[in-house]
């Protein structure tokens, strides 16, 4: 007895490297019944989940539904507690969920066979929706999944005539960014326009923005980024302390630490209120 592909969703992070199991997917109740009543397999990947059928069955079950008969419901939890702070779109409130459905795939043509389905801010809807609570249980009102995904059988159907059998979709999420504000603490009577910040890429710079005094008197000189910076779980940037005089440079620390994604304020910047990271080394 054969098996087929039915349909197969994936979840990437800009921010994340693939396969790192960041999400669990969970199909809806309602969503396994009709799958158990089918014998169709459901097998979870380490950033999504798969479906199979009898290949013999498979035309049968394609054709079960009109549109909007048989919507399919996945949600997706997040495995890490700082999910939301390094995740675009943001949810625009604490009862809003990411609730993609319909049409949205767009063809990936970084990847053959594949069709994206990108996050976007307005796909967030309130917990309340009628849409949306087809595919809840009660404990979705404690934990909260940070998305759900629909599938419509027909418009699965629609989506292969002339392709290969089996949908393949990926979700993708964009990572947000900061300004990296570099805070040096010290006790050495330096002139802060000795100092300065170099990106040994030389793709971002930093300006010195002076002093600021913080808590217990003390007093730091500051760094911004000129431009914001993508957050990364491993960042591939390389910045170092120099100080400048008159005989030439030398380098103070040969590798600045990166930013933490836990220290990120909101402040303004230019009359424009922008995330920033602030880094404080002593």
């Amino acid at each position: 007895m054969g098996y087929s592909l039915l349909c197969k969703i994936v979840a990437e992070h800009a921010y994340q490297a693939a396969g790192e199991g960041w999400l669990v997917c969970v199909p809806s109740t309602q969503s396994v019944d009709w799958m158990r009543r089918r014998d169709v397999l459901v097998r979870a990947l380490p950033d999504g989940i798969a479906l199979w059928c009898e290949t013999a069955r498979r035309t049968m079950i394609l054709e079960e539904g009109q549109v909007g008969e048989v919507l399919l419901g996945f949600r997706w939890y997040a495995r890490d507690p700082w999910f939301s702070l390094y995740t675009h779109p943001v949810e625009p409130s604490a009862d809003s969920v990411l609730f993609l459905r319909g049409q949205a795939q767009e063809s990936d043509e970084a990847a053959a066979g594949w069709r994206r389905w990108p996050a976007r801010a307005e796909a967030f809807v309130g917990l309340g929706d009628v849409g949306l609570a087809r595919h809840l249980d009660r404990q979705d009102q404690l934990r909260k999944p940070v998305m759900v995904t629909e599938i419509d059988l027909a418009m699965l159907a629609a989506a292969e005539e002339g392709a290969e059998p089996g949908l393949q979709l990926k979700v993708s999420f964009a990572a947000r960014a900061s300004r990296w504000k570099y805070c040096f603490f010290s006790t050495m009577q330096t002139d802060p326009g000795d100092l300065a910040v170099v990106d040994l890429d030389g793709e971002m710079e930093f300006v010195c923005t002076g002093t600021e005094s913080f808590p217990g008197g003390q007093r730091a000189v500051v760094f911004l980024s000129q431009r914001e910076i993508v957050m990364q779980a491993q960042y591939p940037q390389r910045f170092q302390l120099r100080e400048r005089s008159k005989t030439g440079e030398r380098v103070l620390m040969a590798r600045l630490p990166n930013a933490d994604i836990r220290k990120v304020t909101r402040n303004a910047i230019d009359g424009e209120t922008a995330l920033v990271s602030e880094i404080y080394i002593n």
